[in-house]
């Protein structure tokens, strides 16, 4: 039979056990809270940045700090892409549909702002190369040495940022017709309201649409001059 003194060892024993297993299950509450917590504010933060991004007009000049300019548009990149690095190097307390729905729109948020900042930076660049080379073009009843040769040499090169802007254009585009599904996945984590909707989406698509079109009208113009 254990003596009193044993008896109380026991019950010390015992009771201190449970402090440590519930301090112990408290605190891996608490982090699975934390995590949580972080998750939700890197998807939140990274639908501000997409909220702004596809909520702005296009067609600013590269260097005015707007929202839609390539400039503004690369920060956007870099704050979603830090924040998603972060949230994968301690993401190991939460559930793996929650970590899974979370890795979805930061991939797809991330993406866009890096798609759209080259499909700005690109059609800029265009721009510049169909004005110049309709400038070039105009001038040859003056043309000296080399006139075609420049003629040909900017023309490939207008070609070359053309072909770029198309490229970045449509992968963006198809990033945004599956925004929605990437939006649905997160929507049991948290206030889904203040990410982009599927108006913002559909209005920002249509636009880039939109100025695809006219800027194929100003290449095929251009392709349809006599070579000579």
């Amino acid at each position: 039979m254990l003596t009193r003194k044993q008896k109380f060892i026991a019950i010390s024993a015992a009771v201190a056990m449970v402090v440590v297993l519930t301090s112990g299950g408290l605190y891996r509450v608490h982090q699975k809270r934390v995590q949580h917590a972080a998750a939700s504010a890197s998807v939140l933060e990274a639908g501000a940045h997409l909220r702004a991004a596809l909520g702005a007009e296009p067609g600013k000049p590269e260097t005015a700090d707007e929202p839609g300019t390539p400039k503004v548009l690369d920060a956007r990149y870099e704050a979603v892409a830090k924040s998603h690095a972060a949230l994968r190097a301690q993401s190991g307390a939460l559930p793996r549909e929650t970590v899974d729905a979370a890795d979805h729109y930061l991939i797809g948020a991330r993406e866009i702002l890096r798609l759209y900042a080259a499909s700005r930076r690109h059609h800029h660049l265009t721009g510049v190369g169909l004005r110049e080379l309709w400038a070039h073009m105009g001038s040859r009843y003056a043309q000296g040495p080399g006139w075609t040769t420049e003629a040909v040499r900017r023309k490939d090169l207008l070609e070359r940022e053309y072909f770029q802007y198309r490229n970045t254009t449509e992968a963006m585009g198809r990033l945004l017709e599956g925004y929605s599904e990437d939006r649905a996945r997160v929507v049991p984590l948290l206030d889904a309201s203040s990410l982009p909707d599927e108006s913002l989406v559909r209005a920002a698509r249509a636009r880039l649409l939109e100025e695809g079109k006219n800027l194929a009208v100003e290449m095929d113009r251009l392709r349809k001059l006599p070579r000579s």
